[in-house]
């Protein structure tokens, strides 16, 4: 059938015709038209091929260093269109070209030898044509500048590894990063003049070349962390929980300067929130040059035990009040010596400091130690929490059995609102007192105190807890003690003790680990975050059914007991 390209027609043989014929017709055919076969015709040129189409996308260029360059290292870009990675020279350059995609881009290096993961920034709009390169440079100050934009709920890594178009920091908030670090940092280190991120700077590399100005700030840095035996994830951490940018400063300086103490390095001198299980919330002021604590009633010296990271807490007669261990968080236990009645105060330490109100936001777990009076037994009091950016909250009350949870009574089910007061604690209805807290990996946790001695209550964020691997061990400080009737208020408790678990088992599909000991505990039930203890016994040994909130090393055990006793045990990680 013609096309809208056929030719015209010609009268050419029928297609009827014997094969002899119809070759002969078409010879025929060529000489009408003019051929002579071929001699004496000019081939005709090739058609020149298609140019190229021009390229239009993301180039990237910077350098990765710690003041020494990181070499070798891959270096990965995810954009808001398109990705790409590719491997840093010898002096810590790297060039990457992604054709198509458009930015801005988030950027994530790791060290050749899997040690070390730092994260940047590529900034800008959209995409542009060859030879225009955008810098991006990556090292300890980009990473910084990240964690200040990912905030106190998030990391760097998880602000990475959920980039995209939708959720990509703003110009303006980039530029606020920036200057918050600057600031922070400036009594160690001046940062005037210098972009972290766009500033092009050449490294020192391993084959000796020196590196210029620029890149001798990150020496400074280094060294600095050096000096205060500290990590960067931990500086991170102090400049994103520290409220205003003046506290933020002090506080690094802090950090970088003071000498910790030697067999302890993770503590350090400062203000730290207490929370005890009678629901009593104040400060302690730890001075670890002149080893002491002290609280608006009294002052402690510090005395360091045969253990690292535990001391005897002494009065002005020498005589023992307390003992405190501290894990590799600076969380600490204290536990005091027993009254006439036997009765132990116990209470949680940890680093003061302030979180904004929308850092707190999304779902949470709650373990209640609840003691409603003198003359009441405590009980176990579980919910699931909804924090708003505002302070906001929704709380459903909870009960458990046999590890599973029912969280649909509507009568158990109350809102309130959550503020902060002019001491940077949380303030909550019914006249309770708390604080936030931010492990140096991001990981959060709420604790406040009750008024009236009516208990201690801790949240963790609702997500599920990963089962531990076979083979490792948990070793820890603990208090364990219990509460009976008829002298409910009184907690009958051991001292500071200690204890070693091993996990023998793990079983993903169950969702159920088992220890040395014989004790079979469910992950994630009766709540996420919870760990599920049934009761047992094994060896000799029994235990009541319980439910585990564990956050970076501490352990909150709340045992139901029966209608005459109710058990709480508080243990803390070893560092």
């Amino acid at each position: 059938m013609p096309t809208p390209y056929s030719a015209p027609a010609t009268p050419c043989p029928s297609p009827a015709l014997p094969l002899i014929a119809l070759s002969l017709a078409t010879g025929l055919l060529l000489t009408a038209c003019g051929g002579d076969g071929g001699a004496g015709q000019t081939p005709a040129p090739a058609p020149a091929p298609a140019p190229a189409p021009a390229f239009k996308g993301v180039s990237l260029g910077g350098t990765a260093a710690v003041g020494l360059a990181l070499a070798g290292a891959k270096l990965e870009a995810k954009c808001s269109v398109g990705a790409g990675s590719t491997t840093t020279a010898s002096d810590g350059s790297y060039s990457l070209k992604m054709d198509g995609a458009a930015l801005p881009c988030a950027l994530r290096l790791s060290s050749s030898d899997g040690s070390r993961v730092l994260h940047s920034l590529a900034e800008g709009t959209g995409s542009a044509a060859e030879g225009l390169v955008t810098t991006a440079n990556i090292s300890p100050l980009t990473e910084l500048v990240l964690a200040k934009l990912a905030g106190s709920a998030s990391t760097p890594a998880e602000l990475y590894a959920g980039y995209n178009a939708a959720n990509s920091p703003t110009a303006a908030q980039i530029a606020q990063a920036k200057s918050a670090v600057a600031a922070a940092l400036k009594p160690v280190l001046n940062l005037d003049g210098i972009d972290p991120i766009s500033s092009a700077f050449k490294a020192a590399t391993a084959a000796g070349t020196p590196g210029d100005a620029t890149d001798q700030k990150l020496d400074t840095l280094m060294a600095a962390l050096a000096r205060g035996k500290t990590t960067l994830a931990a500086l991170a951490n102090t400049l994103l929980s520290s409220g205003s940018a003046e506290a933020a400063a002090a506080a690094v300086s802090a950090a970088l300067t003071a000498p910790p103490l030697a067999d302890c390095p993770t503590l350090r001198s400062g203000s730290y929130a207490m929370v005890s299980r009678r629901g009593e919330v104040q400060e302690m002021q730890l001075d670890l040059a002149r080893m002491e604590a002290s609280d608006a009633q009294s002052t402690l010296k510090l005395v360091a035990t045969a253990e690292a990271c535990r001391f005897a807490g002494l009065d002005g007669q020498g005589r023992k009040q307390v003992e405190i261990a501290f894990g590799a968080q600076a969380v600490g236990l204290g536990v005091t010596e027993a009254d006439a009645q036997g009765d132990r105060g116990t209470a949680l330490f940890f680093p003061k400091q302030t979180l904004a109100l929308a850092d707190l936001a999304g779902a949470w777990t709650l373990v209640d130690w609840d003691q409603p009076s003198s003359t009441q037994l405590p009980r176990l009091g579980l919910a699931s929490v909804t924090l708003a950016a505002d302070g906001g909250f929704v709380a459903q009350g909870c009960t458990q059995t046999g590890g599973v949870a029912d969280c649909s009574d509507p009568a158990r089910k109350n809102q309130g609102q959550i503020s902060l007061n002019a001491k940077g604690q949380l303030q909550l209805p019914g006249g309770a007192l708390g604080y936030a807290f931010r492990s140096s990996d991001g990981t959060q946790m709420l604790a406040w105190g009750k008024p009236n001695g009516g208990g201690m209550t801790l949240l963790s964020r609702a997500k599920p807890l990963a089962l531990p691997a076979v083979g490792s061990s948990y070793k820890a400080w603990e208090s364990n003690g219990y509460a009976a009737l008829p002298a409910p208020d009184v907690f009958v408790a051991q001292a500071l003790g200690a204890f070693e678990t091993r996990f023998s088992t793990a079983d993903a599909a169950a969702g159920s680990f088992g220890t040395t000991e014989g004790v079979l505990l469910f992950a994630n039930k009766p709540l996420p975050g919870l760990v599920y203890r049934p009761a047992g016994q094994s060896g000799g040994k029994s235990w009541t059914e319980g439910v585990l909130l564990e956050v970076k090393g501490l352990l909150y055990v709340m045992g139901s007991g029966d209608a005459n006793q109710a058990s709480l045990i508080l243990a803390l990680q070893k560092p």
